[in-house]
């Protein structure tokens, strides 16, 4: 029978060997993570090893497994703050069984709960994600294992798609999501710098369709795209946004105009084109 992780002496394995054979317990970016950097207490204040994070300040209680932290961030990053709470069990051989819900607020003010559900069984992983307002029976879940000490791999099944994705020792992490008709594919990969990239290619609105964008640290937008009738090309855009998806993207049709489409920050469209052309979105 499994215990649960005792405060006093928290920072160091105490009477079981780890339950997965792999160094992962300091890296894995979880709430055992971040008690093991503690004093003993069960309260923790960790700067994380990426850079949008500062810092990650909470507390774990063995006695009835209540927890909660809160999530500090750069001044110059898009996301603002973010707070978790929840309850569970942190198991002495680096076991997890979680439920806590987490409030993330973005330079907008904008925020978004989501719940997790995480259950670790010595190399193997589960997390369920699903919104606040929702139930356990919408969740997005993530089944994967640790097949080294420097990477967690998980895929998933859901509504028609299939995805891959990863957890890296340096905190990287990516997903790979495929159609299962084979209409759509997309890999996003985001960054400990707080930088995200995606690559897509499929059917966009009856044309075949290929680009990459990038989310900067900021929260600004660069993205490119490609338009196919059939092998033929139709439409190549450029695009540059603002976090509150105001900015301009300008498609240039083949044996057409090129037209600069602008968005405000109420989401209000117009466009100009250079054969003097000119409009609402």
């Amino acid at each position: 029978m499994l215990f649960a992780l005792t405060l006093l002496g928290c920072s160091a394995w105490i009477d079981q060997e780890p339950a997965c054979g792999q160094d992962i317990y300091v890296w894995s970016d979880d709430l055992l993570a971040f008690v093991l950097t503690g004093n003993g207490s069960g309260e923790f204040d960790v700067d994380p090893d990426d850079e949008p994070r500062t810092g990650v300040v909470g507390e774990y209680d063995a006695l009835d497994g209540d927890f909660d932290w809160a999530t500090q961030y750069d001044g110059g990053y898009y996301l603002r703050r973010a707070t978790a709470e929840g309850f569970g069990t942190v198991f002495h051989n680096g076991n997890l069984d979680l439920l806590y819900t987490e409030e993330v607020t973005d330079m907008l003010g904008d925020a978004v709960s989501t719940v997790h559900r995480v259950q670790r069984t010595e190399c193997d992983m589960t997390i369920a994600t699903w919104d606040a307002e929702a139930t356990a029976d919408d969740a997005f879940v993530m089944s994967g294992s640790y097949s080294d000490d420097s990477v967690w791999s998980w895929t998933a099944e859901d509504a028609g798609y299939s995805y891959t994705g990863s957890l890296r020792q340096n905190l990287s992490r990516s997903s790979q999501i495929d159609a299962d008709d084979g209409s759509y594919s997309a890999f996003t990969s985001s960054k400990p710098d707080g930088e995200t990239t995606q690559t897509w290619s499929g059917v966009c609105s009856e044309l075949n369709c290929e680009g990459e964008s990038t989310r900067h640290f900021d929260g600004t937008l660069d993205a490119t795209a490609s338009y196919f009738d059939g092998d033929e090309l139709y439409a190549e855009s450029v695009g540059a946004y603002a976090y509150d998806g105001s900015g301009v993207e300008t498609i240039t049709y083949v044996g057409g105009p090129t037209c600069d489409y602008t968005t405000d920050e109420a989401g209000d469209c117009s466009y100009e084109c250079d054969d003097g052309t000119d409009g609402n979105c």
